[in-house]
């Protein structure tokens, strides 16, 4: 298996190339594909039930509908699946902005890939526990309005998906949690994202020796919770104030800090916020 470094120097060698956009669905293929998914448990009148999400959808709906949710456990408890190649349906929603995809297994590169394909107007997309590498994210890249982006709790990606991340140019909220493989060595390649906002990297594998390649982020809220970073790294990140320069909210949930401590990091960058 390629280290971080030797990934993160092919990439920089080989500039990534978007893979060709396969056709997008129809919205009678998509209803196909997922009204053939087996139910999924919602909350009815405060009971859980096992509901087919897309029984008595049309064309129509699949065509206008601008926000979908369909993961869940199935019967039995485990998440419901979608194979590589079906995650094509979600492509025929023309009018789609927000995509929910939490709780679904199956979300490889051949998804991601088909992901990338999805409608223009899309702005919100959430894939939880993926399974995607770093070089599957790329065709992301492909969706010129992509404002936040999830790809939380998956374990397939390190600091090399930050090469491929660079590439959504209008990304303003970016969360990576969860994210073991994830260090922090490659996030400066943020910086050329112009729009990016807030970056949520808590519960990674990010310490005081990789915090230093957070300084050319513009971002305005960086979230570190569950790492293993200590008073005196960041303090040293943030007395620089040519360090993420306009930085104002660092939130620090279950990172072990005292009184003084605090009083330290709001020593170093006066007026900055930390949540904890």
């Amino acid at each position: 298996m390629k280290s971080t470094a030797s990934l993160a120097a092919l990439l920089l060698l080989s500039p990534i190339a978007l893979p060709a956009a396969t056709p997008k669905a129809t919205p009678e293929e998509a209803l196909a594909i997922l009204q053939s998914l087996p139910p999924v448990a919602r909350k009815i009148e405060g009971k859980p039930q096992l509901v087919h999400l897309w029984k008595d959808k049309t064309p129509a709906d699949i065509r206008t509908m601008k926000t979908i949710s369909p993961g869940g456990h199935i019967q039995g408890g485990a998440h419901l699946k979608i194979k590589g190649d079906d995650w094509r349906g979600f492509t025929a929603f023309e009018q789609l902005e927000k995509a929910e995809l939490w709780e679904i297994e199956g979300a490889d590169d051949t998804a991601f890939r088909h992901l990338g394909n999805l409608s223009q107007t899309v702005n919100w997309l959430f894939v939880e526990i993926a399974g995607v590498s770093d070089l599957g994210l790329a065709p992301l890249a492909n969706l010129k309005n992509l404002r936040y982006l999830g790809i939380g709790w998956t374990k397939t990606v390190t600091d090399g998906a930050f090469e491929s991340l660079a590439g959504i140019t209008s990304l303003e909220h970016l969360l990576v949690s969860g994210c073991k493989g994830i260090t922090g060595e490659g996030v400066g390649k943020l910086k050329t994202l112009p729009k990016l906002k807030t970056l949520e990297i808590g519960s990674t594998s990010v310490t005081d020796a990789t915090l230093k390649h957070f300084s050319p982020l513009q971002v305005e809220e960086l979230n570190l919770s569950q790492n293993q970073v200590t008073a005196a790294g960041l303090a040293e990140l943030l007395s620089d104030a040519n360090n993420l320069p306009h930085l104002k909210t660092l939130t620090l949930k279950k990172v072990p800090l005292s009184e003084a401590d605090l009083a330290a990091l709001q020593s170093a960058r006066p007026g900055l916020k930390i949540a904890r």
